[in-house]
């Protein structure tokens, strides 16, 4: 509008009244790629053993010979070595996943301090949350819409799912072998996680970081955690940086308004919710609003829980 108007004529303070200027009807319906609010910083882990990130696969359905396997497995990653435990589940209710993941990590490793996972129901369910209180075990659940912040379980699955695809393609005579092939292909899969060398662990593997020996010879090896940390922290704030930089400078503040991106509506509908009044704000970029029926938790940086626009 101001340069439509700049053009031709000329109005002292005209840009200044057109960018205060807030049409509360097109902040709803109108797309805005601008994002509020400077991210914070994040630090990498250092210490092995102190968290564990869980996540489910599957169901995945394969054909075999006309009939259909399902295959589901809890798996387990430590996100500092990057080392990864797999296992098959019967069914993916709260208690089964209790009681793999006792038997798959808490009874092998050291006890970790803290386990993430995502907001499905086998995991804030009671019996995996009975679980982890009777270890004595930090509850690290993740925001609904958060895919970076359990990525690297999503990233293995990949992993896995190749390795399967790979191995299980050889047709099988029988559904018992097909199923004895999909175990062949999990252990597989754990060896070549457990062996494969990652420039995010300084070209060490999982298994080598995390019990400092060759996974194929017998010889030790002498792993720099230190180094290995500042390089990820490196990355982080790099990333940081390049991100934040295409952010807007926005201090939010108790008593003010938020809007809501509507991520679920259709084409003509919206684009945004609101406006809500924050009654919290937290120091890791996360603002608590109340809403007309229950108080949400999101945090401001665009497509976590609730992507968040100041409305003023």
């Amino acid at each position: 509008m101001y340069a439509t108007i700049a053009k031709r004529f000329y109005s002292p303070g005209l840009k200044q009244q057109i960018e205060r200027f807030n049409c509360e009807i097109c902040q709803l319906n109108k797309a805005a790629n601008v994002q509020y609010g400077q991210l914070p910083e994040q630090h990498a882990d250092l210490v092995p053993w102190f968290s564990v990130a869980v996540d489910l696969i599957g169901p995945w359905k394969i054909d075999v010979n006309g009939r259909e396997l399902e295959f589901t497995a809890l798996t387990c990653i430590d996100p500092v070595t990057n080392l990864t435990e797999l296992a098959f589940i019967k069914n993916k209710t709260a208690t089964q996943v209790a009681n793999v993941f006792k038997m798959l990590w808490l009874l092998r490793y050291l006890r970790p301090y803290k386990c993430i996972h995502d907001q499905g129901g086998n995991f804030i369910g009671k019996a995996f949350q009975a679980k982890l209180a009777t270890w004595g075990i930090h509850d690290g659940v993740t925001t609904s819409k958060n895919a970076t912040a359990n990525a690297i379980c999503e990233r293995m699955h990949l992993t896995v799912a190749n390795i399967l695809r790979t191995r299980y393609n050889n047709a099988a005579p029988n559904f018992q072998a097909a199923v004895e092939e999909v175990k062949q292909a999990l252990a597989a899969c754990n060896h070549a996680m457990r062996c494969a060398v990652s420039t995010a662990l300084m070209n060490n593997t999982p298994g080598e970081t995390m019990f400092y020996c060759d996974m194929l010879l017998n010889i030790p090896v002498i792993v720099d955690l230190l180094s290995m940390q500042q390089k990820r922290q490196y990355k982080i704030n790099e990333n940081l940086r390049r991100q934040n930089a295409k952010r807007k400078e926005f201090d939010y503040r108790i008593g003010g308004e938020v809007l809501i991106k509507n991520t679920d509506g259709r084409k003509l509908d919206p684009k945004y919710r609101g406006p809500y009044p924050i009654t919290n704000v937290y120091t890791n970029g996360t603002v608590e609003i109340q809403r007309t029926d229950a108080i949400l938790r999101g945090s401001t940086s665009d497509g976590l829980c609730c992507s968040i626009k100041s409305n003023g």
